[in-house]
Protein backbone atom coordinates (compact mmCIF):
# COMPACT_ATOMS: atom_id res chain seq x y z
CA UNK A 1 0.00 0.00 0.00
CA UNK A 2 1.38 3.72 -0.73
CA UNK A 3 0.84 6.79 0.74
CA UNK A 4 -1.97 8.45 -0.36
CA UNK A 5 -0.61 12.85 -0.64
CA UNK A 6 -1.95 15.67 -2.34
CA UNK A 7 0.75 15.32 -4.98
CA UNK A 8 -0.02 11.78 -6.19
CA UNK A 9 -3.73 12.90 -6.09
CA UNK A 10 -2.77 15.81 -8.09
CA UNK A 11 -0.96 14.29 -10.45
CA UNK A 12 -3.67 11.39 -11.28
CA UNK A 13 -5.98 14.40 -11.98
CA UNK A 14 -3.31 15.65 -14.58
CA UNK A 15 -2.97 12.25 -15.77
CA UNK A 16 -6.63 12.20 -16.63
CA UNK A 17 -6.48 15.90 -18.17
CA UNK A 18 -3.83 14.63 -19.96
CA UNK A 19 -6.22 11.93 -21.49
CA UNK A 20 -9.11 13.91 -22.05
CA UNK A 21 -6.90 16.58 -23.98
CA UNK A 22 -5.58 13.27 -26.30
CA UNK A 23 -9.26 12.55 -26.51
CA UNK A 24 -9.14 9.06 -24.63
CA UNK A 25 -11.92 7.28 -25.72
CA UNK A 26 -12.84 5.91 -22.03
CA UNK A 27 -12.43 9.26 -20.64
CA UNK A 28 -15.63 8.78 -18.55
CA UNK A 29 -14.35 6.02 -16.52
CA UNK A 30 -11.37 7.98 -16.15
CA UNK A 31 -13.38 10.81 -14.42
CA UNK A 32 -15.70 7.96 -12.65
CA UNK A 33 -12.62 6.95 -11.17
CA UNK A 34 -11.51 10.46 -10.15
CA UNK A 35 -14.73 11.33 -8.78
CA UNK A 36 -14.45 8.00 -6.49
CA UNK A 37 -10.82 8.63 -5.58
CA UNK A 38 -11.88 12.13 -4.13
CA UNK A 39 -15.08 11.17 -2.15
CA UNK A 40 -12.76 8.70 -0.27
CA UNK A 41 -10.32 10.78 0.49
CA UNK A 42 -13.42 13.57 1.11
CA UNK A 43 -14.63 10.67 4.05
CA UNK A 44 -11.56 9.46 5.33
CA UNK A 45 -10.45 13.39 5.90
CA UNK A 46 -13.93 13.60 8.06
CA UNK A 47 -12.92 10.30 9.52
CA UNK A 48 -9.40 12.02 10.57
CA UNK A 49 -11.40 15.32 11.63
CA UNK A 50 -14.00 13.25 14.52
CA UNK A 51 -11.13 10.68 15.59
CA UNK A 52 -8.43 12.87 16.15
CA UNK A 53 -10.36 15.10 19.19
CA UNK A 54 -11.24 11.25 20.62
CA UNK A 55 -7.45 10.59 20.40
CA UNK A 56 -6.14 14.20 21.80
CA UNK A 57 -8.84 13.31 24.77
CA UNK A 58 -7.24 9.88 25.36
CA UNK A 59 -3.67 11.60 25.88
CA UNK A 60 -5.02 13.95 28.00
CA UNK A 61 -7.00 11.65 30.64
CA UNK A 62 -4.25 9.01 30.31
CA UNK A 63 -2.08 11.72 31.32
CA UNK A 64 -4.09 13.14 34.22
CA UNK A 65 -4.19 9.05 35.06
CA UNK A 66 -0.25 9.28 35.27
CA UNK A 67 -0.19 12.63 37.38
CA UNK A 68 -3.27 10.79 39.75
CA UNK A 69 -0.85 7.76 40.03
CA UNK A 70 2.66 9.58 40.62
CA UNK A 71 0.79 12.07 43.30
CA UNK A 72 -0.49 8.41 44.72
CA UNK A 73 2.84 7.46 44.77
CA UNK A 74 4.29 10.90 46.51
CA UNK A 75 1.07 9.93 48.93
CA UNK A 76 2.29 6.73 49.70
CA UNK A 77 6.13 7.57 50.25
CA UNK A 78 4.91 10.13 52.68
CA UNK A 79 2.72 8.08 54.43
CA UNK A 80 5.51 5.30 54.98
CA UNK A 81 8.02 8.14 56.45
CA UNK A 82 5.40 8.91 58.94
CA UNK A 83 4.59 5.61 59.61
CA UNK A 84 8.52 4.80 59.90
CA UNK A 85 8.63 8.28 62.40
CA UNK A 86 6.23 6.61 64.12
CA UNK A 87 7.18 3.53 64.40
CA UNK A 88 10.77 4.89 65.72
CA UNK A 89 8.94 6.94 68.58
CA UNK A 90 6.65 4.16 69.47
CA UNK A 91 9.69 2.29 70.24
CA UNK A 92 10.85 5.09 72.57
CA UNK A 93 7.72 5.72 74.26
CA UNK A 94 7.45 2.00 75.01
CA UNK A 95 11.04 1.96 76.68
CA UNK A 96 10.79 1.99 80.68
CA UNK A 97 13.61 4.39 81.77
CA UNK A 98 15.80 3.27 85.00
CA UNK A 99 15.29 6.61 86.55
CA UNK A 100 16.96 6.92 90.11
CA UNK A 101 18.12 10.62 89.95
CA UNK A 102 16.57 13.77 89.09
CA UNK A 103 18.66 14.48 86.70
CA UNK A 104 17.42 11.52 84.86
CA UNK A 105 14.09 12.36 85.47
CA UNK A 106 15.29 15.79 84.17
CA UNK A 107 16.65 14.36 80.89
CA UNK A 108 13.27 11.76 80.40
CA UNK A 109 11.52 14.69 80.62
CA UNK A 110 13.06 16.85 78.48
CA UNK A 111 13.40 14.11 75.70
CA UNK A 112 9.63 13.70 76.29
CA UNK A 113 8.79 17.00 75.58
CA UNK A 114 11.29 17.09 72.72
CA UNK A 115 8.94 14.21 71.09
CA UNK A 116 6.17 15.99 72.03
CA UNK A 117 7.27 19.18 69.81
CA UNK A 118 8.66 16.69 67.19
CA UNK A 119 5.26 14.64 67.32
CA UNK A 120 3.17 18.67 67.01
CA UNK A 121 5.37 19.34 64.10
CA UNK A 122 4.46 16.07 62.40
CA UNK A 123 1.15 16.92 62.61
CA UNK A 124 1.02 20.50 61.45
CA UNK A 125 3.52 20.16 58.33
CA UNK A 126 3.26 16.33 57.60
CA UNK A 127 0.90 14.98 58.32
CA UNK A 128 -1.20 18.12 57.18
CA UNK A 129 0.95 17.81 53.87
CA UNK A 130 -0.24 14.18 53.20
CA UNK A 131 -3.75 14.76 53.82
CA UNK A 132 -3.52 17.47 51.37
CA UNK A 133 -1.97 15.57 48.88
CA UNK A 134 -4.90 12.95 49.59
CA UNK A 135 -7.73 15.72 49.06
CA UNK A 136 -5.86 16.88 46.08
CA UNK A 137 -6.05 12.85 44.94
CA UNK A 138 -9.64 12.50 45.92
CA UNK A 139 -11.32 15.86 44.56
CA UNK A 140 -9.28 15.01 41.09
CA UNK A 141 -12.17 14.76 38.11
CA UNK A 142 -10.93 14.18 34.34
CA UNK A 143 -14.24 15.10 32.82
CA UNK A 144 -15.31 15.69 28.65
CA UNK A 145 -17.52 14.74 26.38
CA UNK A 146 -15.62 11.79 25.16
CA UNK A 147 -14.55 10.25 28.95
CA UNK A 148 -14.40 11.20 32.35
CA UNK A 149 -11.85 9.45 34.74
CA UNK A 150 -10.92 10.11 38.84
CA UNK A 151 -8.89 7.93 41.58
CA UNK A 152 -10.05 4.36 41.26
CA UNK A 153 -9.13 3.65 44.74
CA UNK A 154 -10.37 6.54 46.93
CA UNK A 155 -10.24 4.03 49.81
CA UNK A 156 -6.68 3.21 49.44
CA UNK A 157 -5.66 7.18 49.79
CA UNK A 158 -7.65 7.47 53.12
CA UNK A 159 -6.79 4.54 55.24
CA UNK A 160 -2.94 5.39 54.79
CA UNK A 161 -4.32 8.86 56.71
CA UNK A 162 -6.60 6.68 59.20
CA UNK A 163 -3.43 4.21 60.02
CA UNK A 164 -1.72 7.75 60.73
CA UNK A 165 -4.63 9.18 62.59
CA UNK A 166 -5.30 6.44 64.81
CA UNK A 167 -1.00 5.51 65.47
CA UNK A 168 -1.04 9.32 66.61
CA UNK A 169 -3.75 8.64 69.00
CA UNK A 170 -2.16 5.65 70.35
CA UNK A 171 1.39 7.42 70.93
CA UNK A 172 -0.59 10.49 72.41
CA UNK A 173 -1.83 8.28 75.04
CA UNK A 174 1.51 6.65 75.38
CA UNK A 175 3.12 10.58 75.89
CA UNK A 176 0.33 10.84 78.21
CA UNK A 177 1.28 8.27 80.56
CA UNK A 178 4.45 8.54 80.16
CA UNK A 179 4.53 12.08 81.57
CA UNK A 180 2.42 11.15 84.08
CA UNK A 181 4.58 8.10 85.14
CA UNK A 182 7.53 10.45 84.62
CA UNK A 183 5.85 13.11 86.90
CA UNK A 184 4.31 11.71 89.45
CA UNK A 185 5.00 8.05 90.34
CA UNK A 186 8.81 7.21 89.49
CA UNK A 187 10.08 10.44 91.31
CA UNK A 188 8.04 9.68 94.19
CA UNK A 189 9.27 5.91 94.41
CA UNK A 190 12.41 6.91 94.00
CA UNK A 191 11.99 9.44 96.87
CA UNK A 192 10.03 7.11 99.05
CA UNK A 193 12.99 4.38 98.49
CA UNK A 194 15.81 6.98 99.69
CA UNK A 195 14.02 7.48 103.05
Amino acid sequence: MFAVTSGSVASNKQLGDDLQAEHYENIAAVRSREAEIAAAIARLASLSAKKRPVLDDDLAREKFRAKLAMQNQNHKAQAAALEAWVHEKSAYLNTVDHIDTVEGAETALNLLETFEQEKATAHSTRFAALVALGKEILNARYSTQYSSAQWETPAEVTERENVWQNTRRHSLTISHSLTHFLLYCRPWRTASRTR
